[in-house]
């Protein structure tokens, strides 16, 4: 499989931030791989989550499916930059993350933009649920929240995109369809 050509954007950062990129053997295949065990693991839950959120209101919930998305969507920009021969270092992780989905994911169409620029939203809300000040309440609200958890598993289906692999937006509940949504039953066990 021919690997996916890294963008300009994306070039630039790795020159101005070479202490946080790691240059690895561009590999399609793996990077295929490792989104599809992404989704797996972590986007069934976050959906299951997200339904059980909104079904209840439940804030911890949402923080819940919140995390697990931008955690996914993380793993997704991870996944491509690994197509693209580039690995992210473990100086700055998640603001570099964020850099590098800018660079790689703001090339049109106009959606994958707006999805990569919410990404470094997306990731202050993670940062705020994952370390609260003990001081003052969370400025992140409910809303606010689930719009996130709903743009980072769109980031996830642009990375599919990129990858050539299907788009997963028929499986993500939006708030117009909740109704028509079930989540998945569960497995017997053995």
């Amino acid at each position: 499989m021919t690997p996916l050509q890294p963008t300009a954007e994306l070039r630039a950062l790795v020159r101005g931030r070479a202490e946080q990129f790691t240059s690895v053997p561009a590999d399609l295949a793996s990077a295929r791989q490792q989104l599809v065990r992404i989704e797996q693991e972590e986007l069934l839950a976050v959906m299951v989550q997200s339904y059980q959120a909104y079904q209840a209101n439940i804030d911890a919930l949402h923080r819940t499916a919140h995390t697990l998305a931008y955690d996914a969507a993380r793993k997704a920009v991870e996944a491509v930059l690994l197509a693209m021969g580039v690995r992210i270092s473990r100086v700055g992780g998640h603001h570099t993350t964020v850099a590098a989905a800018e660079a790689v994911l703001l090339p049109p169409p106009p959606s994958r933009r707006r999805n990569a620029l919410s990404f470094a939203r997306a990731r202050n809300v993670r940062h705020e649920d994952e370390y609260p000040r003990p001081t003052t309440q969370s400025g992140v609200t409910l809303r606010e929240r689930r719009e996130q958890t709903q743009n980072c598993v769109r980031l996830v289906s642009d990375c599919r995109e990129l990858l050539g692999l299907d788009r997963i937006d028929e499986l993500v509940p939006t708030d117009h369809r909740l109704g028509e949504w079930t989540p998945p039953a569960a497995r017997p066990r053995p």
